[in-house]
């Protein structure tokens, strides 16, 4: 009988792992550098329903693109936590700014710190990119929001305000539909400005650059005194509480609706969608971009989650 040899090679699997842990631990060596630069803040704005607006100044060589998140590093509270919030600020600015809502141990001790008059040093670790950065890739984008899920969408609209006022810049996005749900009238008067000054550039520019179609949903926050006000101004030009063009509505939207609408509008367009809200609000969209695509028109929604 005769025997067989068999032969053992050397180890080799540590071939395919070194590259990768040599790229890692260079990523976690730049990102710890980075985040030892402090940001100074510079203003700190208090709005209803326990949102707070910081506003930092930016570091030399700290670039931001429009949707992107950090994560911050408050050192009087803790050396050891990072929380990730969403800029709400453009590239185009000069500053950075967050709005924070208050919810956790993290963020209430964060707003007594700054309630205190106290103006201690932040630290970031980013930016980070998101899917909401990829809207200027369509011409026809849909934005859905839920809360304060809306910060997204704040450094979008005002990257989209100053490419639609700066001549020097293309830009391939032609109509934008803002869907925000919120709670109540509180919730809507840190972002309506925003889409007061939005409206305002829109309609100077003849609207020739840009389409812009928001409806804001509001769920509850009215009593019977406010219902009256809002049904006797109904036929005022300027919404009652927002001041804006396009009317409040109440209750909650027909995202179903809405899909079927902008689809038969934009026939033969791909059309990116981009939610950040409750898992419920997100699954609803998702199955309604399936349904509502149709490869046989070519109209088909592309949908991106953000999470919050």
């Amino acid at each position: 009988m005769s025997e067989r040899l068999v032969r053992a090679d050397p180890p080799s699997s540590w071939k395919w792992v070194v590259a990768p842990l040599i790229l890692y631990f260079f990523e976690r060596l730049m990102r710890f550098l980075r985040s030892l630069k402090p940001f100074k803040v510079a203003k700190i704005v208090f709005h209803p329903s326990q949102v707070i607006e910081i506003i930092l100044h930016k570091n030399e060589g700290f670039l931001t693109s429009s949707g992107q998140y950090c994560f911050i590093q408050c050192r009087v509270i803790s050396s050891y936590e990072w929380h990730p919030f969403t800029l709400t600020s453009s590239s185009q600015d000069n500053f950075l700014s967050f709005h924070i809502r208050v919810e956790g141990d993290w963020t209430n001790k964060l707003y007594q710190l700054m309630k205190s008059d106290q103006r201690p040093v932040l630290y970031l670790d980013g930016p980070f990119s998101t899917a909401s950065e990829d809207i200027f890739r369509y011409n026809v984008a849909i934005c859905v929001a839920t809360g304060i899920g809306v910060t997204p969408f704040a450094s979008l609209l005002k990257t989209i305000r100053h490419r639609t006022t700066s001549k020097a810049e293309f830009i391939k996005l032609k109509t934008v539909y803002f869907i925000w749900v919120c709670r109540d009238m509180k919730a809507l008067e840190w972002f309506d400005d925003l889409l007061r000054s939005l409206e305002k550039e829109i309609r100077r520019q003849s609207l020739g650059a840009l389409q812009l179609v928001y409806k804001i949903h509001m769920t509850r926050g009215w009593d019977d005194e406010k219902a009256l006000d809002i049904f006797d101004n109904c036929d005022s030009e300027l919404d009652d509480i927002t001041g804006l063009a396009h009317k409040t509505q109440y209750g909650r939207p027909d995202f179903d609706k809405y899909f079927k609408k902008i689809g038969k509008d934009h026939k033969g367009k791909h059309i990116g969608v981009f939610c950040c809200g409750i898992p419920a609000v997100t699954k609803n969209i998702r199955g309604i971009c399936k349904v509502r695509s149709d490869p046989k028109t070519d109209t088909i929604f592309y949908f991106n989650k953000e999470n919050f």
